[in-house]
């Protein structure tokens, strides 16, 4: 018989723990006062429910902004492979402003200013990946053909980007008629909509025309909004770039919920706060639209941008200076509503974003020829209620066409043109009643 001895028996020890379900011990919490995160300094910022110190804060921040840009699962763009282009549309806000910010310090190298660097920094980038995208530039849209603002504002905009050493492009709202379909607008006349010559105006003053008659405020705002959101996608799909970075926070997200619900675009409230989907408008559905501040509160992003001294741009609105009794329209409004709700109790626009995330889409035939978020679930043909002029629009998109012919708060008509978007020719083509053969 063999002398050699068994070996003895496993313990049993480690199974046993693992059966009863025991975890790690969980780190020492933070004494009273301390940041949440390194545990050693005084807190002195209070986000996300929790207290920091500053550089805890702000390295918080970037980990943050780079998880919710791998959640994209965006490609990566790695050395010798064809150039990726990203566009940030910049507005000069602190929501804006925060992203530019933070995408340059992630993602992309300090401007070389030496022959030298330049090499280093070739180097650097055959050794590692810095992100989605490989090249960066800044788009601003000038409204002032509109609201009138103080010149100093774009050369501030103009600073900002220089100071990043990154290729800044301002394109004028009034651009959007370059995208209007050949040489034709959308005359709005009579509860009507129809195509029509253009003419011989200048583009600044058809946009002028489109704002300057209307009392109604909403109406203004809501126009603008598509023409803005058109705008960037056209000049962004021209540029060839592949994704366009808007600065949208839990709050802007939120606002838009809300103030779609009221303007009965509630269908489109998925599209809406979607933090990653395709451009809208058919001729440029190569842009993908990319929101990575949707996490974000208003105060992480005002604090981000305090403490990285960045300069905000107070642009004006359509409501800014308004003396107090004034009619408001529904964005500020909405606004100010969700203002108070969040001072009453912090993380309400985080719960009011969350919960509009989780509807479904809307499955429909069409959507609005107009806003190209609202599903038409009848169908194209389906008459809006309350507006039945017009065919092909949503009921919120309908209703702003409605007060853009008023001349006054009497009810007087007026005739209005506006950009003939792809879409609305389409639309009106297939909808035109066919002749006697």
């Amino acid at each position: 018989m063999s002398t050699e001895s068994s070996p003895p028996p496993a313990s049993t020890s480690a199974p046993a723990a693992i059966k009863s379900g025991k975890s790690r011990t969980r780190a020492p919490e933070a004494a009273p006062g301390f940041c949440k995160r390194c545990k050693d300094a005084k807190a002195t910022v209070s986000a996300r429910q929790a207290v920091f110190c500053r550089p805890c804060f702000l390295d918080g921040s970037m980990v943050k902004f780079r998880d919710a840009v791998a959640r994209f699962k965006l490609p990566l763009a790695l050395p010798g492979s064809p150039e990726v282009s990203a566009v940030v549309a910049l507005s000069g806000g602190t929501c804006s402003r925060s992203l530019l910010h933070m995408v340059v310090g992630q993602y992309m190298l300090p401007r070389a200013d030496s022959q030298q660097q330049q090499q280093q920094q070739q180097q650097q980038q055959q050794q590692q990946h810095r992100g989605p995208f490989s090249t960066l530039r800044v788009l601003f849209i000038d409204e002032s053909e509109v609201i009138p603002c103080d010149p100093d504002y774009i050369e501030r905009i103009r600073t900002t980007a220089a100071e990043y050493g990154l290729e800044l492009q301002v394109a004028r709202l009034s651009d959007i008629f370059r995208f209007s379909k050949a040489d034709l607008v959308l005359e709005l006349s009579n509860g009507s909509m129809s195509a029509s010559a253009r003419p011989s105006a200048s583009n600044t003053e058809l946009l002028q025309s489109i704002f300057a008659g209307t009392p109604s405020v909403s109406a203004k705002e809501d126009m603008m909004r598509t023409i803005r959101s058109r705008l960037l996608a056209h000049l962004a799909a021209e540029h060839n770039d592949k994704y366009l970075l808007l600065g949208s926070s839990t709050l802007t997200l939120a606002h838009q919920v809300i103030s779609a619900a009221v303007k009965g675009r509630g269908a489109a409230v998925h599209d809406m706060v979607s933090p990653m989907e395709s451009a809208l408008t058919p001729s440029a559905s190569g842009v993908m639209m990319l929101k990575p501040l949707s996490g974000f509160s208003m105060k992480e992003l005002a604090l981000f941008a305090h403490f990285h001294r960045l300069d905000i741009v107070p642009l004006p609105t359509f409501t800014s200076g308004r003396p107090p009794g004034l009619k408001q329209g529904i964005e500020q409004v909405t606004m100010s509503f969700l203002l108070a709700l969040e001072k009453a109790k912090e993380g309400t626009h985080s719960t009011v974003y969350k919960t509009a995330a989780r509807l479904r889409r809307v499955e429909a035939e069409a959507t609005c020829a107009m806003c190209r978020l609202t599903p038409l679930v009848h169908g194209e043909d389906e008459l809006v209620e309350g507006a039945t002029e017009y065919r092909g629009v949503c009921q919120g998109c309908a209703r702003t066409l409605k007060e853009l012919q008023m001349a006054d708060k009497r009810g007087a008509k007026r005739a209005v043109r506006v950009p003939l978007f792809d879409e609305i020719a389409e639309y009106l083509v297939h909808s035109e009643p066919e002749g006697d053969e």
